[in-house]
Order: C-alpha cells, then sequence, then structure tokens
C-alpha cells in the first residue's frame, strides 16, 4: 500500500501525454475503484481495501492480483510524463527522456520490430552524446551493433565497433576519476583524520584531474575536477580561490571547452555569489545577485538561496530597510510557504535583525520567533546565537539589567560549550564588550573610552568564512554600534 501511495503522489505532480493509462481506466473497473479509495483516503492498508471491495476481512489472491496490477499500471504511467514539462533542470529531462526512449527502444527490439526499434536507439545515442551519457550511449551503440549483425550490415557494425571502442576508453577513464574524486568528497566530510588525510591530498588530486580532463576532454571528468577544487577552497576557507574557479568555468562555456547542457551555471552562479559574500564584496555581490535573480524564475528551486544572500548582503551593507523589503518580498510569495520550516524561521530572525537594526521592530514579532526557536531547536544549532545575541539587545534597550546579565551568562555558556578554544574569537571580542555595559552601569562616556582598544580590534578582524552565516547575520562590530545608539539615547532621556 505505501508504495502504491508514493507512486499515487508521483503521478499527480506530473503531466502527461495523451496516452494516459492510469486516467483511460473505466469508473466500473475494480482498479480505478481501489486507486480512487486510496487517493480519496478511504482506505489506509490493506485490510480496508480488501474488505471494502471483496467484503472479506483477510486480504485474498484476487486482492493480490488487483494491486499488483494496478502498482504496474502506475509504473507504467511513468514512461508518459512529458519530460518539456518536468520541473527539474535540462540535465534530468534529458536523462528521463533517454531513459524513456530506451525503454521504448527495447520494447521494440525484444519483440523483433527491429526497424523501429533502430530508430529509437538511434535518437537515444544522439541525446545521450550531446549530453555526455556515456554509459547509456555505450548500451545504445552495443544494442545498434546486435541490430548490425542480424542485418548483415557492414557498414554500421564497422561504423558502431569504432566508436564503441572509443567510448569503452572514455568510460574506463571516467570510472577512475570518478573513484579519485568520490573518495576525496567522502573523506572530506569524515572523521577529522580523514579529512586531514583528504586535504594534504588534494592538490596533487586537482592536478591529476586537470590533466586527465586536459587528454580525454570529457565534460565529464571536468565535472569532477570542478567539484573536487570547490570543496577544497570551501573547507580551506580560500573563498578568493573559489571566485577564480567559478570565472575561469564560464570562461571555458564562452570558449566551447566545457558542455554548456552539462554544466549547471546556475550553481556556478551561486558559488560565485557566496564567495563575494564571504570576502565581504558586499556591493559587487548584491549587484550579482540583482542581476541573476532577474533571470531566474520567482520561486524556482534555487530562488529563495539567491534571495537569501541578497538579504545578508544588504544587512552587512548597513541597508536594513531593503533587506526587510527583501524578506517581506519572498515571505509573500506562495511557493515559500514549500521552503522548509526551518528556512521559513530563518527568514523570520533575518526580519527581525532588519527591523531591529532599522528602528522598527515589533516586540510581539520578535517574542513568537524566539519562542518558536528556543522550543524547536536543538541546543546545538548555531541560529540560537542569533536569538540570544537580539535577546541581549532588546534588553539593553528596555534597561533589564537582571534579564540582560542572564541573557550575557547563557552567551557566554553557550560560547565555552560548544567552541573551541581559539574559535570564533569575533563572539569573544563581542561579549566582552556586552559585559562592560554592565559592569559600567550604562555609563556612555566611560563604556566608550574602556571598549575603544576591543572595538578596534573587532573592526580589524574579518568575518569567520568557515562557520554558518547565522553566527553572524548582522557583524558584531555594528552590534555595538547599535548599542552604543542606545545607551546613549538612555543617557540623554535621563539627563
Amino acid at each position: 500500500m505505501k508504495e502504491i501511495k508514493e507512486l499515487i503522489l508521483i503521478t499527480q505532480k506530473h503531466t502527461f501525454s495523451e496516452a494516459n493509462i492510469v486516467n483511460n481506466l473505466q469508473s466500473d473497473e475494480l482498479e480505478h475503484i481501489l486507486l480512487q479509495k486510496i487517493i480519496q483516503n478511504e482506505v489506509k492498508n490493506d485490510q480496508e481495501a480488501c474488505k471494502e471491495i471483496y467484503k472479506e476481512e483477510k486480504i485474498n489472491s484476487s486482492y493480490r492480483t488487483l494491486k499488483h496490477r494496478l502498482k504496474e499500471r502506475l509504473h507504467n504511467q511513468l514512461l508518459f510524463i512529458e519530460s518539456d514539462k518536468l520541473q527539474e533542470d535540462r540535465l534530468k529531462k534529458a536523462q528521463y527522456e533517454c531513459s524513456r526512449l530506451y525503454t521504448q527502444a527495447h520494447g521494440l527490439y525484444v519483440t523483433r520490430y527491429r526497424q523501429l526499434a533502430k530508430k529509437r536507439y538511434k535518437k537515444c545515442l544522439a541525446l545521450a552524446k550531446a549530453y555526455e551519457f556515456t554509459h547509456m550511449a555505450s548500451i545504445c551503440v552495443n544494442e545498434l551493433i546486435n541490430i548490425a549483425l542480424l542485418e548483415r550490415n557492414t557498414k554500421e557494425y564497422k561504423y558502431y565497433e569504432t566508436e564503441t571502442e572509443q567510448l569503452q576508453k572514455t568510460i574506463q577513464e571516467e570510472i577512475r576519476v570518478r573513484n579519485l574524486a568520490a573518495r576525496f568528497l567522502l573523506m572530506i566530510v569524515g572523521s577529522v583524520a580523514e579529512r586531514n588525510e583528504a586535504l594534504q591530498q588534494a592538490p596533487e588530486l586537482i592536478l591529476k584531474l586537470k590533466a586527465s580532463w586536459k587528454d580525454t576532454l570529457s565534460n565529464n571528468i571536468f565535472l569532477y575536477y570542478y567539484k573536487v577544487q570547490l570543496a577544497y577552497w570551501e573547507y580551506t576557507n580560500n573563498f578568493e580561490k573559489i571566485l577564480t574557479v567559478t570565472i575561469d568555468a564560464n570562461l571555458l562555456i564562452k570558449r566551447g571547452k566545457i558542455n554548456e547542457l552539462l554544466f549547471s551555471r546556475e550553481y556556478n552562479n551561486y558559488m560565485y555569489i557566496l564567495s563575494l559574500y564571504k570576502v565581504e564584496k558586499y556591493t559587487e555581490c548584491v549587484e550579482r545577485v540583482s542581476t541573476y535573480l532577474k533571470a531566474l524564475k520567482v520561486g524556482a528551486p534555487n530562488y529563495f538561496l539567491f534571495e537569501e544572500i541578497l538579504i545578508l548582503a544588504y544587512i552587512h551593507l548597513e541597508a536594513y530597510k531593503k533587506a526587510a523589503e527583501r524578506i517581506i518580498f519572498c515571505q509573500q510569495q506562495t511557493t515559500f510557504q514549500k521552503a522548509s520550516p526551518q528556512t521559513q524561521k530563518l527568514f523570520d530572525v533575518y526580519l527581525t535583525y532588519a527591523s531591529y537594526m532599522a528602528d522598527e521592530l515589533d516586540l510581539k514579532y520578535f517574542t513568537q520567533v524566539s519562542q518558536y526557536f528556543n522550543k524547536f531547536l536543538l541546543k546545538r544549532k548555531i541560529i540560537n546565537l542569533a536569538i540570544y545575541n537580539l535577546e541581549i539587545l532588546i534588553c539593553l534597550e528596555e534597561r533589564d539589567f537582571s534579564l540582560l546579565k542572564a541573557n550575557i551568562d547563557t552567551l557566554y555558556k553557550f560560547y565555552v560549550r560548544y567552541f573551541r578554544t581559539g574559535q570564533n574569537q569575533r563572539l569573544k571580542i563581542w561579549m566582552k564588550l556586552i559585559r562592560l555595559i554592565l559592569r559600567n552601569d550604562f555609563n556612555y562616556e566611560v563604556i566608550i573610552a574602556k571598549a575603544k582598544a576591543s572595538y578596534e580590534e573587532l573592526k580589524k578582524m574579518p568575518v569567520r568564512t568557515d562557520e554558518a552565516w547565522e553566527a553572524e547575520i548582522v557583524p558584531y562590530q555594528l552590534l555595538w554600534k547599535k548599542a552604543l545608539e542606545k545607551i546613549y539615547t538612555h543617557t540623554e532621556k535621563s539627563l
């Protein structure tokens, strides 16, 4: 029953050609009755379904046969998805279309309709070669060789024999490279010892992959070379190198050195703007993201990832109102409701920060956001750091000394428990600054004097690129400036 329900959900998501197997069922057919009862949730398991249709308590052989027929019909239905309407990138569409063409061709071949099968195999081969699906191309070539042998077509046999030799050489090299790249990518997310070993081997591995790509000009090998480079530079926090890699990839596409059908420009663009953000080129980041967003359909699978970087770049540029506008725009999109609950709540945190820094924060809204995270997220979640910092700033604004002290203590305990010695020095300086507020009884002049050295150190220290951006949504030096504004405002009012 579980498999049938999954298949039904899949078929409901896609558009099918006119040969719609499921919709062609007659309303009085038992398969149609079973299908409708499952769709309408009238039956929850096989026992209930058997009782509804056959009026028997135990599952009988007739029900098993009926269930099998419906399952097969649903599986066959997947062969009629209109690939051009798939909500996937063009590579996934091409993979589906290749599988469909091969299935059709093989069905014709085994039923001895060789000429029709040959046309389908050739069409599948052309598509596989265009997208460099080398394994599928090799399978199609082997089938065409078999047909040439049966037809005693010497010319076609020799042509496809030469082609299969070239494909086999490429496939062997691609498998070798894939194994090298896969080993590195798995080790880098493994234990500390495995990661250190992988990082030591990476420079030599990158040179090997580059040499293999230059020898074969295989786009599949280039993709492994590209992924290994990105992973290595990301784990070593060298985002300047990632900028170079992404720029070079775009140049190779322009020069025709890379098969554009195989390469995801969208992913390359994302890594480019992420690197601009990480190296603190926020103005250029905003310009680039804005350009890319115009080309993306609102609500596309990766649309909100680009929006997230734009929002964070605006916050770092102190354009808080613009950041808030983008967040509200995203939250108003119907497709945003399909994002994960954590993503939605993360945008709530961004909005809370942007509103606070723009002096437009609704405290009721913040209370809802902070309660959600305190209730549902694990204590190890880095997002709690953002919540603790906001709670401290709001206590500061309301001059709630006891709660402020409690929140500072909570933040310090979180830091001691979940950060290694020497990790996130910016957070350590930020905690030192906010403690000065309590120790000097909100005396603005004294706080300014005592905080000067630490504040200058904080400004010079770059934002850590190896940590999630939730750890420092707004740079601590900007939070400190806002804290001083609040202290100064209270001092003026008291005078």
